[in-house]
């Protein structure tokens, strides 16, 4: 039987695992997305290889030196380790997923396209992660916790971070790629946004 702080460390595990593992399936369906459109070269691939490189040859020592397996099962005393490594792990893969495509819109605008694959890679496993964090509430501590539900109250407070957010990024187009400046487009866009996202904080936070 486990006790509350060995819960809260195999659950920690298995949904930074499990974001882990989406993360990398969803890699997996972009490599092979470019392999069918006979995309080669060091461009394509390299924010995987970014990516890997940097889990497994910077993680490797942690693995070596406290001599875990990764991937064996849940019952172990290294359980909060292995969660911790995978939450770097797909912590990595993330920023180098949003940063990367970003930085290839910015100076190669023509392949905007191919940087548009990325955005399922990130979005989808994300998602993922706050909705399952808000769901077990027990893995944030309380004042974080007081502080969703306090800012999920206010519709107005989602509406706004919304609008800001839709003009945000109109202005970001509008300076990088020259593109005329849509106040009503932008606000309208923000404001759904900004719904969407209240719904789906309510719907987590929900009893």
């Amino acid at each position: 039987m486990l006790n509350n702080n060995e819960n809260i460390a195999l659950k920690k595990y298995e949904l930074n695992r499990n974001v882990f593992y989406i993360m990398a399936i969803l890699t997996i369906i972009v490599v092979i997305i470019k392999l069918l459109f006979r995309k080669s070269g060091i461009f394509y691939y390299g924010l995987e290889a970014i990516v890997f490189l940097t889990d497994f040859v910077f993680l490797l020592p942690t693995l070596l030196k406290n001599k875990i397996n990764l991937f064996s099962k849940n019952s172990d005393e290294n359980i909060a380790i292995k969660g911790e490594i995978f939450g770097t792990m797909w912590g990595v893969a993330f920023l180098v997923y949003v940063i990367g495509p970003a930085l290839i819109i910015i100076f190669y605008p023509q392949k905007t396209l191919f940087a548009g694959l990325y955005l399922p890679v990130w979005f989808i496993p994300m998602s993922y992660y706050i909705y399952k964090m808000l769901k077990n509430k027990n893995l944030i501590n309380e004042k974080d916790l007081e502080a969703i539900s306090v800012i999920s109250e206010s519709k107005t407070t989602f509406v706004i971070m919304g609008l800001l957010y839709g003009l945000g990024i109109e202005c970001f187009f509008s300076f990088f790629f020259a593109k005329d400046f849509n106040f009503i487009e932008a606000s309208i866009a923000g404001t759904l946004f900004g719904i969407t996202m209240y719904l789906f904080f309510k719907k987590c936070l929900k009893k």
